[in-house]
């Protein structure tokens, strides 16, 4: 297990103990190592431990940890270079390489075009899984979107109770399909409820915020004083802000504050 992104000692090690794992079976190299930064796709480092542990799989997370630093990841014939070791260990060795790739942010698109700098990393690979969380932000999806030895599965919803999946159930629905959704779902949002979730976020960060601050926050965030207005009042019906005053004359100043946040307060 190769990891640039999660500690071995804090993060790692617990969710493989939660899920039942055996730590015997497992190495790994943490980037707290010297020798972590040459642990490169194509490099000798890499060679030399799998030579010498002979893993039956080995995952690097994330992918642009392990391609070398002067390596353009768009140069499509230089990431098939770099890539190409991999290929042979799993011939030599009957080795898989599960490689995690982050997704970009663009909106609306899908399947190859959502591999972050380089989609040459899913015309190399066998089989290709995306990951990502339904409108019901509490359960998540794995798609296989791309199968060069068989068919594709159907996806799997599941929720993670302590890092742990719990499986729920199966879909015939893609990774394309919960995209679509998703910028269904923003675009048809109004923009009060934008409005309202704005301030939520933000009172949550800062606890309690002057309203003439909090209006000019928004105002930054091109949310229209007509919204704000709105969300404030749908917010205080719903009895989840609270607005008071502080000072007088012209030091006087009106605070808003989450209402969760007033009851931690006391």
């Amino acid at each position: 297990m190769l990891s640039a992104e999660d500690s071995w000692s804090y993060v790692l090690r617990a969710r493989l103990e939660a899920n039942g794992a055996d730590l015997e079976r497992i190495s790994y190299i943490s980037p707290e190592d010297d020798r972590f930064v040459d642990l490169n796709f194509d490099g000798d480092l890499l060679r030399d431990v799998i030579e010498t542990v002979r893993p039956s799989a080995v995952i690097f997370d994330p992918l642009q940890a392990f391609v070398p630093p002067n390596l353009r990841m768009g140069d499509r014939n230089a990431m098939r270079k770099c890539f190409s070791p991999l290929i042979g260990y799993g011939e030599k060795y009957g080795l898989t390489s599960i490689i995690i790739a982050h997704a970009n942010k663009q909106s609306g698109v899908w399947g190859r075009k959502r591999i972050a700098d380089s989609s040459d990393i899913w015309d190399s690979s066998r089989s290709v899984l995306m990951v990502g969380a339904t409108k019901d932000s509490d359960v998540r999806y794995i798609s296989h979107e791309k199968s060069n030895w068989g068919k594709l599965e159907k996806t799997v919803l599941y929720t993670l109770d302590k890092c742990v999946p719990v499986f729920k159930a199966y879909t015939p629905k893609k990774d394309r399909e919960f995209i679509q959704e998703d910028s269904r779902e923003r675009n048809i949002r109004p923009v009060v409820e934008d409005a309202k979730d704005f301030i939520i976020e933000t009172l949550t960060e800062h606890k309690q915020m002057e309203v003439s601050e909090l209006d000019e926050l928004a105002a930054a965030n091109s949310i229209s004083k007509n919204a704000l207005k709105d969300a404030k009042a749908a917010l205080k019906k719903e009895g989840l802000t609270r607005v008071w005053n502080v000072g007088y004359g012209k030091t006087k100043k009106f605070v808003m504050e989450l209402k969760d946040a007033e009851k931690s307060n006391e």
